[in-house]
C-alpha cells in the first residue's frame, strides 16, 4: 500500500489519483478506468503449472538466441582454421558456444550501427560433442544491418566472432529464420502485457465484414452487400461476453468457432460452418449476454439487416455498460531472465523481480482514456494482478 503522504513529500509536484479503494487484486483481465492519465505501477504475480510434464511459470522464451553474458575473450582473440585461440592486431570478440539445430536458417542483426555496418564477422560451427567443425568466410554488415546463415548438417552448436572497436552486445540478436525482427528483443523470458480498452467491435477493423450469417444454420457467408454486417473477434473459453447497441438492428445471430477465423478466406462458394450456434434471430436486440464454451477461441456477431445498429459494444461482462469507443490495443513486454514462478512477484515502480530482488527491463507507462483492460498472455497465467497507487495525473 503506498503511503500517501510520503509520496507527496518525495516528489511535491505531482498529484496522485487515489481511487476510492487504492489497491485492486483481480483475476485476470484486470479493468480499471482511467480519463488522461498514466497507469504509475502494477503487480504481477507468478504461477506455477505442470505443462506437457515440465513445471513451468510466467513467461515465454523470446526469440533471441544471443545471450550478452556469453561474451568470453574481449582483447584481440579469433579462432584460426582449426578452431585454435589465436592472438591478432584487430580488436574482436569472441561468443561462447550458443546451442542450434543442424541444417536450420539463422539470422544475426543488431550490428553496430557507428560504424554503417562495417565489422568484421564469422560464424564458428561445432558438432554435438562441441568439436570444432569449420569457421564460416569473413562477412560484413549488410545494408539492412543483419546476415542470414544456415547451420551444417551436422551443427549443433556456433559461436561468433567480432572483429571491431565499437561493439554494442545489447543490440544483437540472433533469430531463428530468415530474418529478426525491427524492434531488439532481449534474451531470457518476456511477459507481453496489453492494456486495451473494454470495446472489442472495431467498426473499421479487418475482421468486421460486409456479409451476413443465416439465421437458420449459422453458416457464414449466407449473404454479402447492403446493410449485411458480421464481426470476428477472439474470445476466451469459458467467458461472458454481452453485446449491446443503442439502436438494434434487424437481425442478431452469434456463432462459435473452436480456431481463429480469418473471414477474408470465405465465400459464397465457400461457406464456413459454426462449432457452436449461440443465437440465431431474425429480430435484433439492444443487449445480449453470451459465454462461450470450454473449446472456443474465435466467435461472430451478425448484427443487422436494412437497418444498422448505433454504438456497438462487445465487452467482456455479465451485462452492458456505458458505451465507449473502440480503443486499439497496446502490448509491451516485460523481460527477465527466467520464467516468474509461484511465491514471486515482479514490481513495476521497483523495477524488480522479488523475493531475489533481481532487476527486469519494464516498458514504458502508458496514457490511458475510459475502461482499460490490463491483461497478460503468456502460456502460464500469473496469479493475480495488483494495481497500487493506479493513476498519476498529467
Amino acid at each position: 500500500m503506498i503511503d500517501w503522504d510520503i509520496v507527496k513529500s518525495i516528489d511535491p509536484l505531482f498529484k496522485y489519483h487515489k481511487p476510492a479503494a487504492c489497491e485492486i487484486s483481480s483475476t485476470l483481465p484486470v479493468k480499471f478506468s482511467a480519463e488522461g492519465k498514466k497507469l504509475h505501477n502494477y503487480t504481477i504475480y507468478g504461477s506455477s503449472a505442470v505443462v506437457n510434464g515440465e513445471t513451468k511459470g510466467v513467461g515465454d522464451k523470446t526469440a533471441n538466441l544471443f545471450d550478452i553474458s556469453s561474451i568470453i575473450k574481449s582483447d584481440n582473440y579469433v579462432r584460426n582454421d582449426n578452431g585454435e585461440e589465436t592472438y591478432s592486431q584487430a580488436s574482436g570478440y569472441l561468443l561462447n558456444k550458443i546451442s542450434v539445430s543442424p541444417s536450420t536458417v539463422y539470422t544475426i542483426s543488431g550490428f553496430s550501427s557507428s560504424n554503417n555496418g562495417t565489422g568484421v564477422y564469422r560464424i564458428y560451427m561445432y558438432d554435438s560433442n562441441m568439436q570444432w567443425i569449420r569457421r564460416t568466410e569473413q562477412f560484413t554488415a549488410s545494408a539492412n544491418n543483419s546476415y542470414t546463415f544456415t547451420a551444417d548438417a551436422n551443427a549443433y552448436y556456433i559461436s561468433i566472432q567480432y572483429t571491431i572497436d565499437e561493439f554494442s552486445p545489447e543490440t544483437i540478436q540472433l533469430i531463428q529464420g530468415s530474418s529478426a525482427p525491427a524492434v531488439y528483443e532481449h534474451y531470457g523470458y518476456k511477459i507481453p502485457v496489453t492494456i486495451s480498452g473494454k470495446n472489442l467491435f472495431n467498426a473499421s477493423g479487418t475482421y468486421n465484414v460486409n456479409a451476413s450469417i443465416g439465421v437458420n444454420d449459422g453458416v457464414f457467408p449466407f449473404s454479402t452487400g447492403g446493410n449485411r454486417y458480421t464481426v470476428f473477434f477472439s474470445v476466451k473459453p469459458d467467458t461472458s461476453y454481452t453485446f449491446s447497441c443503442s439502436a438494434p438492428g434487424d437481425r442478431l445471430c452469434i456463432v462459435e468457432y473452436n480456431s481463429v477465423i480469418d473471414p477474408q478466406n470465405y465465400s459464397l462458394q465457400n461457406t464456413l460452418s459454426p462449432d457452436r450456434t449461440i443465437l440465431l434471430s431474425s429480430n435484433g436486440a439492444q443487449s445480449y449476454t453470451f459465454s462461450t464454451s470450454s473449446n472456443a477461441k474465435s466467435a461472430a456477431i451478425y448484427y443487422s439487416n436494412e437497418t444498422s445498429p448505433a454504438d456497438i459494444q462487445i465487452e467482456e461482462d455479465i451485462q452492458s455498460t456505458s458505451y465507449e469507443q473502440y480503443i486499439e490495443p497496446v502490448t509491451v513486454n516485460i523481460y527477465l531472465d527466467s520464467p516468474l514462478m509461484q511465491s514471486q512477484y515482479i514490481s513495476y515502480l521497483s523495477k524488480k523481480r522479488f523475493p531475489d530482488e533481481t532487476s527486469v527491463v519494464l516498458p514504458p507507462v502508458h496514457t490511458l482514456s475510459g475502461t482499460n483492460v490490463l491483461s497478460v498472455g503468456t502460456t502460464v497465467q500469473p496469479s493475480g494482478i495488483v494495481i497500487k497507487g493506479k493513476l498519476r495525473e498529467l
